[in-house]
């Protein structure tokens, strides 16, 4: 595979969705992926061709494109919770009394912000759309999604990741070093899906150790921020080192 930096350098685009048009964008992508080609949502509820629900208009809506067509290539959306618990998230909608009880504490717990990972998509008309000699393939379009999911918490001081995973997404997470927890049991929402939860320090430190080049990506969508990505997992390397040597000594 080729290198990532450089596949984002010349090939692939990642941003912010943060105009209509590019919003569109993302929203014809989810329509393309969750309806036409998983039928998880049904094709006659969007008439215009455009996934969407109630909670894409707080949302921070991540795309991947095409650098020189422009077009969709992956999507993903972050959607920040409001600590007081006026406005919930999409996962607490599934009735799950485990994941109401999580958030509350969170909520209640000082320097927590929770954000929901949801609607990942990425297509699968990759081949139609880029030249075979750029050499990007599927995966560079979803860890592209991912550094940009990491960019975005990371300018607004997420500290915990909430969703619901289907059977194949942990796999993908897995090799990235993104470890999740599951809360509760597996809820039937669209087919099996289990609500889970990651702390991000715990993120950062896994896929620092297998996969750098993420974070670097990460970091450089990122730009300068209050807390750059190698000092958080540096410290948390050395609070580890800390500890094994105090269990040593004692």
């Amino acid at each position: 595979m080729n290198d990532l930096s450089s596949v984002y350098g010349h090939a692939l685009l990642a941003q912010l969705a943060d105009t209509r048009c590019s919003r569109e964008l993302a929203f014809q992508l989810r329509y393309q992926v969750y309806c036409k080609e998983r039928g998880f949502e049904r094709e006659g509820h969007f008439p215009l061709g455009l996934e969407r629900d109630e909670h894409d208009d707080r949302a921070l809506h991540i795309l991947v494109r095409n650098r020189s067509c422009g077009a969709p290539l992956g999507v993903s959306r972050v959607v920040l919770d409001d600590p007081c618990g006026q406005t919930c998230l999409p996962v607490e909608t599934h009735g799950c009394t485990a994941v109401r009880e999580r958030l509350a504490r969170l909520r209640e717990t000082d320097n927590v912000q929770v954000a929901e990972i949801s609607r990942f998509a990425v297509t699968r008309n990759l081949g139609t759309v880029m030249r075979p000699q750029q050499g990007v393939c599927s995966a560079h379009v979803s860890m592209g999604v991912v550094a940009m999911i990491f960019a975005q918490s990371w300018c607004h001081d997420v500290t915990h990741w909430i969703g619901l995973l289907g059977a194949s997404l942990p796999r993908f997470l897995r090799r990235l070093g993104i470890i999740c927890k599951p809360i509760g049991s597996v809820i039937e929402y669209r087919g099996k899906r289990q609500p889970v939860i990651a702390d991000l320090r715990d993120v950062w430190q896994g896929v620092a150790r297998r996969n750098p080049d993420l974070i670097r990506l990460a970091e450089r969508f990122a730009g300068e921020g209050p807390l750059p990505v190698h000092q958080l997992v540096a410290s948390a390397a050395m609070n580890e080192q800390r500890s094994a040597v105090e269990a040593r000594v004692a």
